[in-house]
């Protein structure tokens, strides 16, 4: 795969996870509404994607997992 399918495909990973999340209600839903397991879910197909972008030899892999962790961290709390 090549830089810019891996770029699209995170993208849409992200657009994904903020549209699920944007579409949830705070006031209607708890923490505990949340499975760890989706995170998980997100965070093992991140590292596939990091690791086939350049098997994490210049970090720029990591640092796009880091930053989607991030935006997961911050649409979750």
């Amino acid at each position: 795969m090549n830089k810019t399918t891996i770029f699209g495909a995170l993208t849409i990973l992200f657009f994904i996870v903020l549209g699920c999340l944007s579409s949830c209600n705070s006031n209607e839903h708890s923490t505990n509404d949340y499975k760890p397991d989706v995170v998980l879910e997100w965070n093992e197909k991140i590292m596939e994607l990091a690791i086939e972008k350049d098997g994490l030899l210049t970090l720029n892999g990591v640092r796009t997992e880091a930053m989607t962790n991030i935006a997961i961290h911050n649409a979750l709390n």
